[in-house]
């Protein structure tokens, strides 16, 4: 039940987004190539009972690499911050509308920093109310129950930012010289006098 989950988030943000005209048509062929082994790979370590060793079933789903040969490595659920992962939970605490670090993506892109940043300051600014917002996961009264544990799982370093994708899965990570480059990249285009 929980890949099928994941299939249709992955599906629906997809669909979205095509619908939007925000992507193309061929977003949708990435859906099978992406999801199909997930799938596979969670029937195979079900088949082979593995519950005794995960103890959960999420655990499996956690450990989803997406992109990845294969994309469950049978160890146990280690967040991280790389490509194809889903964005590790942080807990968050000064802002009920965001609980957890997974609670500001609202199926939507953006770029998570661990804090505001003059560099991604100025990219958000470039980039006005663009379609890929950047949110510093400590803002204003919001911050980390436990300082430095997205930076710590994620392996975030100061100016550093994860692109990442409607369904949480973190699709880029960028360096921290990389905010000019990822505004001039997603700004909306500039109409002369």
């Amino acid at each position: 039940m929980n890949v099928g989950i994941g299939d249709a988030e992955t599906l629906a943000w997809q669909l979205a987004a095509v619908l939007r005209g925000e992507a193309d048509d061929a977003l949708l062929d990435q859906y099978t190539a992406e999801r199909r082994p997930v799938g596979a790979e969670v029937i195979a370590i079900s088949s082979g009972n593995y519950g005794a060793r995960y103890g959960i079933d999420d655990e499996l789903l956690l450990g989803t690499h997406l992109g990845a040969t294969p994309p469950l490595t049978g160890d146990p659920y280690t967040p991280s911050g790389a490509v194809g992962r889903r964005l590790p939970h942080a807990a968050l605490t000064g802002d009920p509308a965001a609980e957890s670090t997974l609670d500001l993506v609202r199926h939507r892109w953006l770029v998570l920093i661990e804090r505001p940043d003059p560099a991604w300051d100025a990219a958000a600014a470039e980039l006005g109310s663009g379609d890929v917002p950047v949110v510093a996961v400590t803002s204003g009264a919001r911050h980390e129950a436990q300082p430095g544990y997205l930076a710590a799982r994620a392996g975030l370093a100061p100016g550093e930012g994860l692109l990442v994708r409607p369904d949480a899965h973190i699709a880029a990570h960028f360096a921290a010289h990389f905010a000019a480059r990822f505004a001039a990249r997603f700004a909306p285009p500039r109409t002369s006098p």
